[in-house]
């Protein structure tokens, strides 16, 4: 077994299922703590990671294009808009904040179904490899499609990006203060900070 693991090093072999194992951990361990993390700063962190491990799965694919708009649009778009409403949102981002999932146990019973599943259809159904090469010059082809028939589908995502941000600085504005006519300030809603105390 160890002449077999060395040979398959030196001839270069190894390294394949090495990366890949490499890019599954770092998958599926940052989304575990995305998901258990009682710090919303800390989730969207752990996201970047995981995001970036699915692109290294794309180019062992060889998918060189979805690699890189993995890249510029999840790592470098996504989390940084997350982090921004995050920042943006009063009270969220705060230190003291922790957050409390609710539905963890039914979240782990769907989990463990989704991949029961996934482990059937590998283990027992029959996978049929295509006959013919693979087409060359994809990136090519992609970028033309993104670019030529789809480009309106690629300017609504930019307009649905933007509004999120839009959203988030809207909500993290507030309401402006209020005089009430006793001449104390106070809120569009709720008492008026100068009301305590008074019948």
């Amino acid at each position: 077994m160890i002449s077999s693991l060395w040979q398959s090093f030196t001839s270069g072999s190894f390294w394949y299922p090495l990366a890949f194992i490499c890019f599954a951990l770092g998958t599926l361990i940052p989304a575990a703590l995305v998901a258990l993390s009682r710090n919303i700063v800390h989730a969207a962190l752990w996201l970047l990671p995981c995001l970036a491990s699915i692109a290294g799965l794309y180019l062992l694919l060889d998918a060189e294009l979805l690699a890189a708009i993995q890249i510029l649009v999840y790592c470098g778009g996504i989390v940084v808009l997350i982090l921004f409403a995050i920042m943006l949102t009063h009270g969220v981002g705060d230190a003291d904040v922790r957050v409390h999932n609710q539905q963890l146990v039914w979240g782990l019973v769907a989990a463990m179904g989704i991949a029961g599943v996934i482990l059937r259809l590998l283990t027992q159904e029959t996978w049929q490899v295509g006959a013919g090469a693979a087409p060359a010059d994809v990136t090519g082809r992609l970028a033309e499609a993104l670019l030529g028939p789809y480009v309106l589908a690629f300017e609504v995502v930019s307009v649905v990006l933007l509004a999120a941000m839009i959203g988030a600085i809207v909500i993290a504005r507030g309401e402006p203060p209020i005089q009430d006519p006793e001449g104390s300030f106070g809120y569009a809603q709720g008492r008026p900070s100068g009301s305590e105390g008074k019948e």
